[in-house]
């Protein structure tokens, strides 16, 4: 298995990101989340904070979710642009962001720019050999004047390839991989009014932060709003070499 070169520590428990920081030869960290703008800036605020002299001296890239309209002030704040100064890759899921963000910082495109269809319960599909539709959307980025430095993907199956002509870093996830994602969260109904339950992309107090749903016999975990299947050493057989992983930790010893 090549050895990971970034860990993937998104929708985390802030005290476990901070141990995990602090493990001797920690290779590059990102922090942040794929789906929770709620999250998203609250760990911003945890990294330009209390906890700004740690991140300055480690490296880290920072994920920005997809940004509902009520958000995108937080691209303005203080805080947002300490972690943006500070991180090594900002990893953008949308276009919007990815336009404004353009020519300021070292960018990868995020796995939620891809749709390619995953899901381990189709073996036919899951087995087969596939190439990435990545090149089209990489494609269309560049072609409106958009440079990035790399891009990311989940492993869509176990004979999983990419190719394109660009001089781009290719990050792939591994063990879990992004199946499914929700713009509302019920756990940000909790205690409210039936009329102002299942809002998209709701505020909350972050109630869902140390909850997560797991079914070992399907091999499916649900973290907030994201649908996670996982992954086996026999999706890593067919990777190319020079690729990287993103590597995320257990979420549960339940797993």
């Amino acid at each position: 298995m090549k050895k990971p070169t970034i860990v993937n520590l998104c929708d985390r428990d802030f005290q476990e990101i901070l141990e995990r920081i602090h493990e001797k030869d920690m290779p590059i960290v990102q922090v942040g989340s794929y789906s929770c703008a709620n999250y998203f800036i609250h760990v911003i605020k945890f990294i330009a904070g209390p906890s700004k002299e740690v991140f300055a001296s480690n490296g880290f890239d920072l994920v920005i979710p997809t940004l509902p309209e009520h958000y995108l002030n937080v691209l303005e704040s203080e805080e947002f642009h300490v972690c943006c100064d500070r991180c090594r890759q900002i990893v953008v899921n949308d276009y919007g962001i990815l336009q404004y963000l353009n020519g300021q910082y070292n960018i990868r495109m995020g796995r939620l720019f891809f749709k390619d269809y995953r899901d381990h319960r189709y073996k036919e599909y899951d087995s087969a050999e596939y190439e990435a539709k990545a090149g089209a959307v990489l494609d269309f980025v560049f072609n409106s004047g958009i440079r990035i430095n790399a891009f990311e993907n989940d492993i869509i199956t176990q004979n999983y390839s990419f190719s394109h002509n660009k001089p781009l870093e290719v990050y792939l996830h591994y063990p879990y991989r992004q199946i499914s994602m929700s713009h509302i969260c019920e756990y940000a109904s909790i205690g409210k009014k039936i009329e102002d339950k299942y809002i998209p992309d709701d505020f909350c107090s972050m109630q869902c932060l140390k909850i997560k749903l797991i079914s070992p016999e399907y091999k499916y975990i649900k973290v907030g709003k994201s649908v996670y299947d996982i992954l086996d050493e026999q999706y890593l057989e067919n990777i190319k070499s020079d690729y990287c992983l993103i590597v995320t930790p257990k979420w549960s010893e339940v797993e």
